[in-house]
């Protein structure tokens, strides 16, 4: 090997080295993913929660995890409680919601909110 191959060597070696520090730094993985957004992608392979290989992930039985929901009334207007809506955890109880305008006036003040129903989530005690 020449002088200049080993300084060639070195300075590639340099750059990839400062390259994936500078990857790290900015809280990336190898995916351009955050290591909050990253999640398995149902067949072992892992990406973005956004995107896996390039493509939108699709909940599958895999990717979707079920809550446990306490409550079976909405906390706001009193209604049944609609599985595919958002939900809020607040003092240790997963709460379902009618629909996700419910679960951002319930973020506002969970404690008046959660005020609400009855102590097992079955009935709505408040005023509509």
């Amino acid at each position: 090997m020449t002088l200049k191959n080993v300084a060639l060597f070195l300075f590639l070696a340099l750059f990839l080295t400062a390259f994936t520090a500078n990857q790290a730094q900015d809280g990336k993985t190898k995916t351009g993913c955050s290591t909050e957004e990253k999640k398995s992608c149902g067949s072992g392979e892992t990406g973005c929660s956004k995107s896996c290989g390039g493509s939108e992930v699709q909940p599958t039985k895999e990717n979707t995890k079920q809550v446990e929901i306490w409550n079976t009334v909405c906390p706001i207007k009193g209604d049944k409680v609609n599985p595919k809506a958002p939900t809020y955890t607040y003092n240790g109880k997963v709460y379902g919601f009618c629909c996700k305008g419910c679960e951002e006036t319930f973020k506002k003040d969970p404690s008046k909110y959660s005020k609400n129903l009855s102590s097992d989530g079955k009935t709505f005690v408040g005023k509509k």
